[in-house]
């Protein structure tokens, strides 16, 4: 295994990190912390990743955790799924013990003895909504931060964000380091840079420049320093803990310890950095991808003028979606609108379609949801404007149903329990005027579960797991509703016969040996029935 072995020297048990050491270290930072700021730092890196920690239950890297504690934190706090390591095993096995007495009541975590140096070391491209770090960074040499910030970028997903605390040269530093400072940071180890040097090493493995922020805290630092050394200088729960198994002299050591570090970013010979990069998303390609969704849904005859809208998720925080009042002939996707998770448009964009609350509504209650099509197709709008929902009197209507759980005897359902034929079918949401929130509200709880919902004398909403099922979703729904629409013409006949749940169970077994493979892997969650021809499915284009 090749590892950095001077970052390998300085955390493993026999130098800075035994567990009678670290337990030295707890008491002065704070339970389940090895590093400055302790609690307080977490709060602090936690508003600086805010965004993504918005994220339901975001995958959260952390790189030398310690013993835990900011990845405790991260996962009780914000719901996170955190994996933490550290190339220091005691320090690994205190934090599982601590995660076995005390069981997490929100999120998880796992801990691993691990050196992300390694070139053995490798997790899956767009693992980790977030990878963080903390006074770790500054063991390795400039080469191995670039190669290990290009590991970091290749295991971030799309719009996730690193963040990175550590010591940094200080002002005085950055104009030419003293003989005396040098001398410190050889006998550490310590690699440090300048904020602005920091911030350049993520730009140089690839991450947008506008992306990159250094955030230079030298005060912030001194003053809790200056906190955690007064908790053990008081009498109380700290110092006893300190002197459990050390003496008045060791305090002492630990004061000047503590002054000589303070003093140093006081002169500023060091400072403290908190680094944030995101890993941007190619917003371009997503444009386009919903401009020419809107132009194919367009070229057939779903829509006409400046009607209907698509969107597409970007991420948690954020979706695009089709500008307002702005015709087929003049839209690129330079026009389509970034907006923010309430569907407002982010400052420079176009303004978003009348219907953004719609989009904006789906999206919060659907996570499964990835592309929204907003359709004005002729026989949607034919049973839309007569208020019928779309029962499955032909099978392929089962493709627009959410999922049904038919493991329980009497059946059940992801809604509610016993469903009935009446709750397996594609319905019709009341009318309300367009772009109104009354709309919104009544569009999202009509679609629940399913994929494709009718409008009440407006039109139709489908939504897919992306933008190839989505309006693959749409034509489905406008061939059913013209075959139930044929249907009702031949009354004389005999009215449409639906299917019953056990017919419809017998499909959703049917579907699980279907075909070759679906266009995709799609969760049990997203697609409970789906019929199709799965060579068509992969080969279907939209535009």
């Amino acid at each position: 295994m090749t590892s950095n072995k001077k970052f390998e020297h300085n955390f493993n048990q026999h130098s800075q990190y035994s567990e009678d050491t670290i337990k030295q270290f707890e008491s002065t930072f704070g339970r389940g912390y090895m590093s400055a700021g302790g609690y307080e730092t977490s709060l602090e890196t936690a508003k600086l990743l805010a965004p993504v920690l918005a994220r339901p239950s975001p995958a959260m890297l952390e790189v030398g955790c310690g013993i835990g504690g900011a990845s405790f934190f991260f996962a009780i706090e914000y719901g996170a799924k955190v994996h933490g390591v550290d190339i220091n095993d005691v320090g690994i096995q205190m934090a599982k013990r601590e995660l076995e007495a005390n069981p997490l009541s929100n999120g998880d975590c796992k801990f691993e003895t691990l050196d992300v140096t390694s070139d053995d070391c490798h997790f899956e491209e767009d693992t980790f909504d977030i990878i963080y770090s903390r006074d770790v960074i500054l063991h390795l040499d400039h080469e191995a931060k670039l190669k290990l910030f290009t590991k970091f970028k290749t295991w971030l997903k799309p719009g996730g964000m690193i963040c990175i605390c550590d010591y940094c040269l200080g002002p005085k530093s950055a104009d030419g380091v003293t003989p005396e400072f040098q001398k410190y940071l050889d006998t550490r180890g310590y690699h440090l840079l300048t904020p602005a040097n920091y911030a350049k090493t993520f730009v140089d493995v690839g991450f947008e420049a506008e992306s990159v922020e250094a955030k230079d805290c030298p005060l912030w630092y001194c003053e809790i320093s200056r906190k955690e050394i007064d908790r053990i200088l008081a009498p109380g729960a700290a110092r006893d803990a300190f002197l459990a198994n050390r003496s008045d002299e060791d305090v002492e050591k630990l004061e000047k310890v503590y002054s000589d570090k303070i003093n140093m970013t006081l002169r500023g010979d060091r400072s403290y950095v908190m680094v944030t990069a995101s890993k941007t998303q190619n917003l371009f390609t997503k444009r386009k991808e919903v401009c020419d969704a809107y132009k194919a849904v367009s070229e057939k005859n779903f829509i006409m003028s400046c009607d209907g809208n698509v969107s597409s998720r970007v991420d948690e925080i954020s979706f695009l979606i089709t500008p307002s009042g702005v015709v087929i002939k003049e839209l690129d996707p330079s026009k389509i609108a970034h907006c923010d998770n309430n569907g407002i448009a982010f400052p420079g964009e176009y303004k978003p379609s009348s219907e953004f609350a719609l989009h904006a509504s789906i999206y919060k209650a659907r996570p499964d949801v990835n592309a929204i099509v907003h359709i004005h197709s002729i026989y949607a709008c034919a049973l839309a404007c007569c208020r019928l929902p779309l029962p499955p009197a032909h099978y392929a209507v089962c493709e627009l149903l959410g999922p049904f759980d038919f493991s329980s005897a009497e059946g059940g359902s992801t809604v509610k329990k016993m469903p009935s034929i009446e709750d397996a079918v594609v319905r019709c949401a009341p009318y309300h005027t367009y772009g109104s929130k009354a709309l919104a509200e009544v569009t999202s709880k009509g679609l629940g579960n399913n994929h494709a919902v009718l409008m009440a004398n407006h039109g139709a909403i489908v939504v897919g797991v992306d933008m190839d099922y989505a309006m693959y979703n749409a034509e489905r729904l406008e061939r059913e509703c013209e075959i139930y629409w044929r249907t009702l013409q031949m009354q004389m006949v005999g009215p449409p016969k639906p299917l019953t749940m056990q017919e419809i169970n017998d499909l959703h077994k049917a579907d699980e040996t279907y075909g070759q493979e679906h266009p995709q892997e799609v969760s049990d969650e997203v697609t409970a029935s789906v019929h199709t021809d799965s060579s068509e499915s992969l080969n279907f284009h939209w535009n």
